[in-house]
């Protein structure tokens, strides 16, 4: 078990990660789906009021962080109209679906429910991203899904003792972010590829 205290790695990793993404986005050359990267600023939030009220003290901070970022992507996301992303009816059932998850996920606030409960509101939250990124994948900057990737490793080793209540959420991090980072390699390839027949 690595101390927590490395959870300052963690927020470094994070950070870094995010001014390339926010970076793209203010250049125009990445375009955030305002739907997935809202519920990541509320989500985490929302968790990291919970830990704390609880008492939790740095293992809560990495928590609170995973928002920051979003935050000024989100923002981000308005400063440039190259940068807008044009939601559709998808992307508006995929906010309410996990706004709805996040509230029950509050009420509930522990146990095993909660944590399928949060797992479900970012998945949902990550299915517009994941189609924008299947149909237009040069619209994504991958480097904070790889950084998101390595966090939730990292916080694996932080653990004392594994359950699907501490490490569920961890584990369905590490696949969901690498899941993106591959998904936008393969298109890119598989465009790059379907453009150079063209030529």
């Amino acid at each position: 078990m690595l101390p927590q205290e490395i959870v300052f790695i963690s927020i470094a990793t994070s950070l870094f990660a995010g001014f390339f993404y926010l970076r793209d986005t203010l250049k125009g050359e990445t375009k955030p789906n305002r739907i997935t990267w809202l519920i990541w600023v509320i989500a985490p939030a929302v968790a990291a009021g919970v830990q704390f009220q609880k008492g939790a003290g740095l293992s809560a901070l990495p928590i609170f962080m995973a928002g920051v970022v979003p935050f000024f992507v989100f923002l981000a996301s308005f400063k440039n109209k190259n940068s807008y992303w044009k939601l559709g009816v998808f992307d508006y059932v995929c906010l309410a679906l996990s706004l709805l998850a996040i509230f029950f996920w509050l009420y509930l606030k522990e146990g095993v429910l909660a944590t399928i409960l949060a797992i479900l509101a970012d998945l949902i939250a990550f299915a517009p991203t994941y189609k924008k990124s299947w149909d237009y994948p040069n619209t994504e900057t991958i480097t904070p899904y790889l950084s998101g990737s390595f966090n939730a490793l990292l916080s694996l080793f932080t653990l004392s003792f594994f359950s699907f209540n501490t490490a569920g959420f961890a584990v369905y991090l590490f696949f969901c972010n690498l899941i993106e980072v591959i998904l936008v390699l393969y298109r890119r390839k598989v465009l790059a590829k379907d453009l150079s027949k063209v030529l």
